[in-house]
């Protein structure tokens, strides 16, 4: 039994599949059972030990998450920032003072590295940069961390539920087939994708509160319309109710799944990725995953996720060059592209401009429409793709689209 992800025995030299004597994993370990405890959010890997180790995977959850949140330098930088707003409403007379406190700061703790900054900015650039620390600010402070690690079969309780709760429910859902079925916590109070630090703080206040709240009443459903009188809301507190805790108290299901598996028996399978993005159906935990369809790849959600990739990536080059990029590299691995279904392959197609066509019953890709470049707007952009030995093995079926691209032309 191999514990955890990422073995050496799976990646010994040798084929690809269909293994012989003459192959390092399949000399290794021969006809013995493999059983595979194995996280749950890594499916490129946990394929990779079926194809060449034929083994049995029983998912685990991820560790706990908890929000980053500030502390040290970058605590006594948001101190220094709410600081210089007062100032500049109620005293200008000390904002030189309080600028040089913040770039003396940040200088000390090598903030401004991160920023890509070696002087402090002029005085008439000063709340442009403010702004732009806010948002640096926001960022470190609202990401997701690990809290700690799972105890194969041990269920989240108490903070730890609440916490992992929380981090699941920022995303919108993927149920029952639809995207989006379930709005976002966050989204469902209101919050904007542009919000600064203080609106995603006070957010996060009210999802920890309201969490809170239904962890204090053990998760009865109808506690939920006591809370709140906005149906977004309630639709996202009910949900997790009935499904997300549910789901997370069959945990236990990992250790029973392992210990039937070593007598023998068969171990129910099920879908893979990360609870965090909207994909609750891959819990409860314990069962021997699977992974995405290959010609299913890219989805429609990763079509539009890795649009938008492009979009930003093309944004960013003409505000700093003028110039629409002429080429990009890329580099395509397996792993990714399983647990987003392919939101990569569909940024290099949307760099170039070519659309996939998705056949409406099975949702496979089944044809490639290309963009006129009128409908466009811009012009087609050579990308490059560097792509992992995993990948080649995975997906032969995207490696053809990306092959059929090459010849992409403008219609006439």
């Amino acid at each position: 039994m191999h514990l955890g992800k990422h073995g050496s025995m799976e990646w010994l030299p040798g084929k690809n599949a269909a293994l012989s004597a003459s192959c390092g994993t399949d000399a290794a370990i021969g006809n013995l059972p493999l059983i595979y405890p194995f996280l749950v959010n890594d499916p490129g890997e946990g394929a990779q030990a079926k194809r060449r180790a034929h083994a049995t995977i029983v998912d685990h959850l991820i560790p706990p998450m908890a929000r980053a949140e500030s502390y040290g330098d970058i605590a006594k930088l948001e101190q220094l920032l709410d600081e210089y707003a007062n100032i500049a409403a109620m005293d200008p007379g000390k904002l030189p003072a309080i600028r040089s406190q913040i770039w003396t700061h940040m200088r000390a703790a090598e903030m401004h590295r991160d920023l890509g900054l070696d002087d402090i900015p002029d005085e008439d650039d000063f709340d442009d940069f403010i702004f732009n620390v806010d948002g640096w600010l926001c960022e470190i402070k609202d990401a997701q961390i690990r809290d700690g690690l799972h105890v194969l079969g041990q269920a989240p309780q108490g903070e730890a539920r609440v916490n992992l709760v929380l981090s699941i429910l920022r995303a919108s859902q993927i149920w029952g087939g639809e995207t989006g079925a379930v709005p976002g916590l966050r989204a469902a109070l209101g919050l904007k994708d542009s919000a600064q630090l203080g609106a995603i703080d006070e957010i996060e206040e009210q999802s920890r509160a309201l969490i809170q709240a239904m962890e204090d009443a053990n998760w009865d459903v109808a506690t939920a319309r006591s809370l709140t009188d906005v149906p977004d809301v309630v639709r996202v507190l009910e949900f997790a109710a009935t499904e997300v805790v549910p789901r997370l108290a069959r945990t236990t299901d990992e250790l029973d799944h392992v210990l039937h598996a070593l007598e023998g028996g068969f171990i129910p399978a099920g879908p893979s990725g990360s609870p965090l993005r909207g994909l609750v159906n891959v819990l409860p935990t314990g069962r021997n995953f699977y992974t995405v369809d290959p010609k299913a790849v890219p989805s429609r959600l990763a079509w539009e996720t890795g649009r938008a990739m492009a979009d930003s990536l093309i944004e960013r080059h003409l505000a700093d060059t003028g110039e629409y990029p002429r080429s990009v590299g890329l580099s395509v691995w397996g792993t990714s592209a399983m647990r987003t279904s392919g939101d990569d392959i569909a940024e290099v197609l949307a760099l170039i401009g070519v659309e996939p066509e998705w056949d409406e019953a099975s949702r496979r890709v089944n044809g490639l429409r290309v963009i006129p470049l009128e409908e466009l707007g811009r012009p087609r952009i050579d990308v490059t793709v560097r792509i992992s030995g995993f990948f080649r093995d995975a997906f032969p079926h995207v490696i053809g689209i990306l092959d059929a691209t090459r010849s992409a032309r403008s219609p006439s």
